[in-house]
């Protein structure tokens, strides 16, 4: 009976050790999978409804941005934007520029518009309208680059061609590839 009560003790003592052991590594696995979800992309800041002015130089509005929904990543420097209205500001040369969707590069001062990108001349007599499907912004340069196909109207003038270079400071627009073009006059 001795010995029963020996090996009924020493059983209990070993499966509490085994008990506690296993609780041990179970914590230290669950420990090394919340440390591995740490390094896992998450968003960080996002803003509805939201409008940015970025001032140049000179103290003046160089740009502004108005987007329906702003989201950014825990790993780097590029935000995505939702219907974002894109306004370049120059003294002589102003575009208002929309899209579906965006990003914006902090690091590289890009923004760069995808889906149904529209620019759009302001405060001109004969207006330039641009429409293409993916258009990049150097906000401080203020020059807009594409490589996609683009469609240029301006009244009875229409342009295709593949790609361009808008720099907004000069006001100079330069179609990079097969162009073709229409005039019809309106009568």
């Amino acid at each position: 009976m001795l010995l029963v009560k020996h090996l009924l003790t020493l059983s209990i003592f070993v499966i509490i050790a085994l008990a506690f052991w296993g609780l041990q590594n179970f914590e230290e696995d669950k420990d090394e999978a919340i440390n591995d979800d740490d390094d896992a992309r998450f968003v960080d800041l996002f803003i509805r409804d939201f409008t940015l002015t970025a001032m140049n130089e000179d103290g003046k509005p160089g740009y502004t941005l108005q987007a329906s929904y702003f989201e950014h990543f825990s790993d780097g420097s590029n935000s995505l934007i939702e219907k974002p209205v894109l306004h370049l500001l120059q003294a002589n040369s102003n575009w208002i520029i929309t899209a579906k969707t965006g990003e914006i590069d902090n690091d590289n001062h890009l923004i760069i518009l995808h889906h149904d990108v529209v620019m759009q001349q302001q405060q001109a007599e004969f207006p330039v309208q641009i429409e293409t499907s993916q258009l990049k912004i150097n906000t401080n340069s203020q020059i807009a680059r594409s490589d996609q196909p683009v469609n240029i109207i301006q009244r009875e003038l229409k342009l295709k061609a593949k790609g361009l270079i808008l720099n907004n400071s000069t006001g100079e627009l330069e179609l990079l590839a097969n162009v073709k073009g229409n005039y019809a006059p309106v009568d």
